[in-house]
Formats: C-alpha cells, structure tokens, sequence
C-alpha cells in the first residue's frame, strides 16, 4: 500500500495533477494545545492550552490513511495529550513512522523505551546548557530533570540509533553566547544533531532584533560548525541566520521556488483546520464538518496545486510564513519532515 501510494504520488506530482488518486505520504497533526511550560518565546501563547484532538478521532484518521510514511505528533507539548501512547501504538501498529518534538521533561524510563522501540524520530527543545539560563528561557522547566531524563535517553539510543535523537536551540539574545557550550553539552551526552533556529515569532527577545549580534552571529556560528564537525555532530542553522534571497528576486516563472507540500502533505490543527503544513497560512477544510479524505481533494486543495503548478501563487498572502525564506529553505520546508525520515540526517 505504501509502495504503491509512494510511486503513483510521484507521478501525480510530476504530472501537476490536481485532483489526486494517491494520498498524503506525511501528516502533521496538532494533538494538544496544553504545555507544562510556558517558554518566553512560545508562539502558541499561554491561553486556551485545556485543548486536544480526542483519540477516537485522530484513530479514524490513521487507519483510513495506512499509506502514511511519517505522522508528526506537534503541540504545545504532545505528551500532556492524556492519550499520548495509546497514539503510538496505534501507529506503530500501522506501520507508519513517527515524530515527535518535546521539552523532554515529562518522559520516564517506561516511555523513553517505547520511543526508541518504535524507532521514534525524536527532537528534544533545549535552549540553554545552563542551569539558569535554561530554566530562564524555558519557564518552569527543571534542569536536573532534563539532564536526568537525556541521560537515560541517549544510554538507551546509543544501543540503537543515536542519529535519530535531534536538539532544537531557538537562539536568542539571553543564549547566543553559550552555542560553543553546547557543542560540549551534545558531545557529553552523544546527542549527534542540533538545529540552531530564529524566533519564529520574531518577538522582543530575537536575535535579529539585535543589530550588533546579528552582524556578528554568521562567524559565531561558522565556528560554532567547525568545532561540530570535529565532534561528529552535525549542525543545522536557520536560513534567517544567513544572508537569504529576498523574496523580489524570486523568479516564479522560473522555477526557482516551487513548493511540493500540496501533493505529499496535509497539517491537522487542534480545531479540526486542514492546511497544507504547519507554514502554511491557507486552510482546506474541517475535519469536524467534511472527512479528511473529502479534504485532501476540496475545490480549495485542488486549486491551490492548480495554482502552484501555474505559478500563480501570491507568496505574500498564501505562503506568508515562509516568504522570507532562503531558497534551499524553502525547498526543505516543502518537502517538510518527510525530507527527515527518508534521508536521515537532520
């Protein structure tokens, strides 16, 4: 099934089809709103965090799509959904790989095996290696919990797959100067990938809202690669942190940007909104009033790839979030996190 829905995509694709017999091969899906921490740069804010996607519905999702290749379980932070494992289960036992991004906090020895026996792609959300400034930045964290719970974490991943386990270091104006740190904190723990990422909210802690800082951090982060590198650990750095092509000098017509979400994704919002993926700013439907099924081929979601196809998309207004985008970015984003379970090496 998977086999099959995989090739017959990438022929609808490369045809431009707009109406699809294949379904998506990578769901997002927003499980819960609710966060046990509260994050000074948390783009979700701190109110309405009491919501979540009941079981039985995501359930029906998944087993009506078992061509899935990858789910992504997004929140606030997915294991307060008070079915979290019941969730992995189910898709372990339909065969379809999972993500998960996580502050880490509330795993236990019990769960973390069952992460690492399901193969979980796992990214942990650390921000500081120190104890202050991490429990500054991310409010009403526990740092020796953490540290506790990496430990137990990478003892069991080196047995399996440490390349599987990612940090997630949104660099601000209170940590930019511990990057060098923690390289050391990674090494310590065998931790072997890092993504190095803006403020998607662009708020009053950013980095780039620093002048100074901005100007410097490219080196800083050359660096900061360099000494990765000796260490075996591969880094990866947000596009906004390099110089990116600004979005007038896109040509459209010549396919220098040309998106692939609409034909192999589709994100899940907590309220039942269908959009494309998570930086996507168009929605396709509801769950609670159409079928996923009836979705994934809405007037709006076939339009939307007669529109890319045609390269008649207003990148200002329907790709908002990621018009500011390096180019290679872009391309990366399209293809999502799916890009991350088939060549595994970020």
């Amino acid at each position: 099934m998977k086999t099959t829905n995989y090739i017959t995509n990438l022929l609808e694709l490369s045809n431009k089809s707009c109406k699809l017999k294949s379904k998506p091969q990578f769901l997002q899906i927003f499980i819960t709103t609710n966060c046990n921490l509260k994050c000074i740069m948390c783009c979700n804010g701190f109110e309405n965090r009491d919501k979540y996607l009941a079981y039985e519905v995501i359930a029906e999702i998944l087993k009506d799509n078992q061509q899935l290749t990858a789910v992504e379980w997004i929140g606030g932070e997915p294991l307060m959904h008070p079915d979290f494992e019941k969730l992995l289960d189910l898709a372990h036992n339909l065969r379809i790989k999972q993500i998960l991004v996580t502050n880490g906090l509330l795993l236990n020895k019990r769960l973390i095996k069952k992460l690492i026996e399901y193969n979980v792609d796992l990214t942990i959300s650390i921000h500081a290696p120190r104890k202050q400034v991490y429990e500054k930045i991310q409010q009403g964290a526990d740092f020796e919990k953490l540290l506790k719970n990496i430990k137990t974490l990478t003892d069991f991943k080196q047995k399996k797959a440490p390349e599987l386990l990612t940090v997630n270091y949104v660099v601000l104006k209170q940590n930019y100067q511990y990057l060098g740190e923690m390289i050391k904190f990674l090494t310590k723990y065998g931790v072997k990938n890092i993504f190095f990422e803006s403020d998607i909210t662009n708020g009053a802690d950013s980095i780039l809202n620093d002048g100074k800082i901005k100007k410097i951090l490219p080196d800083i982060l050359k660096k900061i690669k360099e000494k990765a590198l000796k260490n075996k650990i591969n880094v990866f750095i947000d596009d906004k942190f390099i110089k990116p092509e600004p979005v007038k000098k896109l040509k459209i017509s010549k396919d220098e940007f040309y998106c692939l979400v609409p034909w192999i994704s589709s994100c899940i919002e907590v309220n039942g909104d269908v959009k494309n993926s998570i930086f996507c700013g168009v929605k396709t439907g509801n769950i609670f009033k159409n079928s996923f099924n009836k979705i994934w081929n809405s007037k709006k979601s076939m339009q939307i790839r007669k529109n890319m196809s045609a390269k008649k998309i207003n990148l200002s207004k329907e790709c908002g979030k990621c018009a500011d985008m390096h180019v290679i970015t872009k391309m990366y984003r399209a293809l999502d996190r799916f890009t991350k379970v088939l060549i595994r090496n970020y």
